[in-house]
């Protein structure tokens, strides 16, 4: 299997187990546990702060231990911290496993995009990243579908089928190179000094447009079990409901992948 065809499977499977907790837990915890929206939301800010910091330490991380190690151990912790949370159901483990999956998700997406796109020229970067994208968002609405049916079943599946998923992924894991190669600093086709200043102005732009964006979107997200009961839903249909944010993003990363202007 080519690399880049791995690394997109790897990306689908590893959303999938993602939001299944990142998610899914919102659900979870309104229906097992009795959160309220205000206690939904601050499970939400725990474990957006925490992928923050596992963001940020990414890169230092993986170049000091290497990027298949860091990954290898995120995706281990990730299945154990699933696990953790199938076998023991109450608000503070939530608490914890949420806190931990933010850190140990903030760590690994980092190091999977650089092995999608390393070694690869600029435009070929953008064509690879808008089917990245597409890789893992389609993973998301068919998550929250399946979210829901786990969650009425008991009290463990959710958890259980994400850990199981990143079992998988561990497999495709390992396979990879140790080490992401990019492109060298003398290839031809590597960007012009003002076209690397313009980049970087564009990359503080995206991450301020990001941080608008999944503030609102985790938001809402945490708020959203607690509308649809409301709204007399069921816990299947809740979690499918939800998934309607999630597919016009889709719509968007294939619209913005075919059209790169």
């Amino acid at each position: 299997m080519p690399q880049l065809v791995l690394l997109l499977v790897l990306t689908f499977i590893e959303s999938l187990a993602t939001i299944l907790i990142e998610r899914g837990s919102y659900f979870y915890c309104k229906k097992h546990l009795f959160f309220s929206d205000a206690e939904n939301l601050w499970l939400a800010l725990a474990f957006g702060l925490a992928y923050v910091f596992g963001a940020l330490t990414s890169h230092p991380v993986s170049t000091r231990l290497g990027e298949k190690r860091v990954l290898v151990i995120a995706v281990i912790s990730q299945g154990l911290v699933s696990v953790g949370m199938a076998w023991v159901s109450n608000p503070a483990v939530l608490f914890v496993g949420m806190t931990l999956s933010g850190l140990l998700n903030g760590q690994k997406w980092p190091i999977v995009e650089s092995y999608v796109t390393a070694g690869q020229t600029p435009l070929q970067t953008a064509r690879t990243l808008g089917r990245f994208n597409f890789s893992w968002a389609i993973a998301v609405p068919a998550a929250l579908v399946v979210a829901g049916p786990l969650i009425e079943w008991n009290t463990w599946s959710l958890f259980a089928l994400a850990g199981a998923l990143n079992l998988v992924t561990l497999g495709l894991v390992a396979v990879l190179p140790s080490r992401c190669v990019h492109l060298p600093h003398d290839h031809p086709e590597r960007p012009l000094p003002q076209q690397a200043r313009r980049l970087a102005g564009l990359m503080h732009t995206s991450r301020f447009l990001m941080l608008a964006s999944y503030s609102s979107m985790w938001i809402l997200a945490a708020l959203l079990p607690g509308i649809f009961r409301e709204l007399h839903c069921s816990i299947e249909q809740a979690t499918s409901y939800s998934a309607a944010l999630d597919i016009t993003r889709l719509i968007a990363f294939a619209i913005l992948g075919i059209w790169t202007g």
